[in-house]
């Protein structure tokens, strides 16, 4: 089945405790660029995510969503190995947590949380997720991405329409009848 990444795209938290200001963490975290990072100048301080909507994503547009996890890139930092958790929550409870991820490759890395069965949510339950970073054991993670991989079956094709999903649709003559 098919995946899409959804991009986080607000910040709350110890966002003072980190080497880059809280819209530097956000823009870095959610460009997608393994050279744009950011790490905790402090021990064990987390951070909380939100995400895009699901309008947001224009392959969720009409799909039945499956699964989600959330996935970390970062390397081990100046202290060596790094661990750290990462969580899904909603406003009124945690939903999965992932314990003791992380390292000791300087190279940056994903790594994946634990699935989080989502379907059985609706449009307002898909956009009420969070994700919680932690940094833990007293380490300095570099993050250069923080993002919700959601495993989804896409919307089928109604009688009368034509989909494509990437590239272009040239013909040179001719028409279409629908």
């Amino acid at each position: 089945m098919p995946t899409v990444n959804v991009n986080v795209n607000a910040i709350s938290g110890d966002t003072t405790s980190f080497n880059v200001n809280s819209a530097t963490v956000l823009s870095n975290a959610s460009d997608g660029d393994t050279g744009s990072t950011f790490f905790n100048s402090v021990s064990n301080v987390s951070l909380t995510f939100g995400l895009e909507d699901i309008s947001d994503v224009s392959e969720l547009s009409g799909a039945t969503l499956n699964s989600a996890k959330a996935v970390v890139t970062a390397a081990a930092g100046g202290k060596g190995a790094m661990e750290f958790t990462v969580e899904i929550t909603n406003t009124d409870s945690l939903l999965v947590s992932t314990d003791s991820l992380g390292g000791s490759s300087g190279t940056q890395t994903d790594f994946d949380g634990d699935d989080l069965n989502i379907s059985s949510f609706n449009t307002d339950q898909f956009n009420d997720l969070f994700i919680r970073y932690t940094t833990t054991s007293g380490t300095q993670p570099v993050v250069s991405r923080i993002k919700l991989v959601v495993d989804y079956t896409a919307a089928a094709i109604g009688a009368g329409q034509l989909s494509i999903s990437s590239g272009l649709l040239n013909m040179s003559s001719g028409n279409i009848t629908i």
